[in-house]
């Protein structure tokens, strides 16, 4: 009979500790997510690091570019000179005016006002 006592009470301390695990299991998880939450919090009250102050005023594109670089690159890409399926600016376009002025020249010919683009 002594040995049946023995594997009880060793069941029952293997149950105890493993409660206690799992315990301090849930601790760390509940700690964990409630660190990330706090952190969270602390970036939505500031979203960004500013590197140079700016203002509504400030003109410049560069120093709002050190503030938000890839707003900044997208930016640049607008000058960049792109072909589309729509005729868009294409290589060799010039800021000028349309390429071909022979559809204005026609109109005018006929007597009709030319179509503003």
């Amino acid at each position: 009979m002594p040995l049946k006592r023995s594997s009880g009470s060793a069941r029952a301390w293997l149950l105890v500790i493993l409660a206690f695990g799992g315990i301090a299991g849930l601790t760390v998880l509940l700690l964990a997510l409630l660190t990330n939450i706090f952190e969270r919090r602390q970036e939505a009250r500031q979203p960004f690091v500013r590197v140079v102050e700016v203002t509504e005023e400030t003109m410049d594109p560069k120093p709002w570019g050190q503030n938000w670089p890839h707003e900044y690159d997208s930016y640049l890409k607008t000058a960049l000179p792109t072909a589309t399926k729509y005729g868009g600016r294409g290589p060799g376009a010039s800021d000028a005016g349309p390429a071909d002025n022979s559809a204005s020249s026609a109109s005018s010919k006929s007597g009709a006002p030319a179509a503003m683009a």
